[in-house]
C-alpha cells in the first residue's frame, strides 16, 4: 500500500512572537490620538490662557479720560 502525503501544506506557528511589539504600537497609537484630540480641542498654538470676558480687546488698549477735571485747590494768601 502506498500512503500519499500533501507536502505542499506549510503551517506557520508564531507563539508570542511580536505580541509585545503589537502592544507597544497600540499604546503609541492611543497616545497619538489623545494628543491630537487635545490639540484640536484646546486650539492650535493657543497661549493656554482663557478669555477674561473683556470682549473685543485689541493690541492697543484704550484709556478713557474723565471729562470733568478735579477741582483745583483754593489759593492760599
Amino acid at each position: 500500500m502506498t500512503t500519499q502525503r500533501d507536502s505542499s501544506t506549510v503551517v506557520v506557528s508564531d507563539r508570542d512572537g511580536g505580541s509585545g511589539t503589537n502592544i507597544a504600537l497600540a499604546v503609541i497609537a492611543v497616545i497619538a490620538v489623545i494628543v491630537l484630540l487635545w490639540w484640536i480641542a484646546f486650539g492650535q498654538g493657543s497661549n493656554g490662557g482663557g478669555d477674561n470676558g473683556g470682549g473685543g480687546g485689541g493690541a492697543n488698549p484704550s484709556l478713557t479720560i474723565p471729562s470733568n477735571p478735579l477741582p483745583s485747590a483754593p489759593a492760599s494768601s
